[in-house]
């Protein structure tokens, strides 16, 4: 949370005072990263007992952080196409309005990933007992997510469509076409992560790098397509039909990588209290 507040004063230094504009962004996400990764790496020499190097923690993280590469790629693909092929076929002038509804429908992302970072750790935890009541519990849990984030993503249309004008100017009210579509988008990122944990427990992230990279290769044609029939609702669609991909794809893989009781959970989230 810090280093966030950081990277906005910077951002905030650079663009709007110094006028550096997209380079002035570029900077200040550089300098914040550079900061806080030193500041971590003193911390850790100053109360971390063991200086030695460990070969084998080495190799151990490299074998699972590596094949994370082709999954940042996958991962670029799908988040800047978008944008890339509205601005070729449109202009700028429908990027903006799209990066407006992108931006305020970003508002559950940030809720699904905050929450994910709390629970991971205690879904690892529960998963380490390999207690099957317990298994049971978490796909009741994962269930009732599923519906509950949906749920959530039409709540917040409804409240940003009464505080839309409010917060957007008149040049950019075209950009309320495409917000549902990104909250529902942003849903099932939620979703994802809910199944994705189970693919780094299994420590088979080369098979996520995979499903990324997949997913973020047929993200080209059907943005394409979506952005050339509707414009930046296009977008939109293109970036919800992406998310219900990823999600179902990793949902398929982590069954199989990692056995937990999809098929009689969905009975117990709702018959069992």
């Amino acid at each position: 949370m810090v280093s966030l507040f950081f990277n906005a004063l910077l951002t905030i230094l650079f663009v709007i005072i110094l006028l550096l504009g997209w380079k002035g962004r570029l900077l200040a996400q550089i300098l914040s990263i550079l900061l806080f990764g030193v500041m971590a790496f003193f911390i850790l020499y100053k109360y971390y007992s063991v200086k030695k190097i460990n070969f084998y923690f080495i190799k151990h993280a490299l074998k699972f952080s590596v094949p994370l590469i082709p999954h940042t790629i996958g991962g670029m693909l799908m988040t800047l196409t978008d944008r890339f092929i509205l601005n070729n076929l449109f202009g700028l002038e429908k990027v903006g309005i799209y990066m407006v509804g992108l931006q305020l429908g970003m508002v559950l992302a940030l809720i699904t990933e905050s929450f994910n970072k709390a629970y991971a750790p205690w879904l690892f935890e529960k998963l380490n007992q390999n207690n099957e009541d317990i298994k049971r519990k978490i796909v009741m849990f994962t269930y009732i997510y599923f519906f509950g984030i949906i749920f959530l993503a039409y709540l917040i249309f409804f409240i940003l469509k009464v505080l839309f004008p409010i917060f957007v100017g008149e040049k950019f009210l075209k950009a309320e076409k495409v917000i549902l579509w990104i909250l529902l988008g942003n849903a099932f990122g939620g979703m994802y992560f809910m199944v994705t944990n189970y693919i780094f427990f299994a420590y088979k992230s080369h098979i996520l790098a995979i499903i990324t990279f997949v997913v973020g290769i047929l993200n080209v044609p059907i943005t394409f397509y979506l952005v050339k029939l509707n414009g930046e609702v296009g977008a939109a669609q293109g970036f919800l039909i992406v998310n219900i991909l990823s999600f179902l794809f990793t949902w398929v893989i982590s069954a199989k990588v990692y056995p937990m009781n999809w098929r009689k959970g969905i009975f117990y989230a709702f018959h069992n209290k």
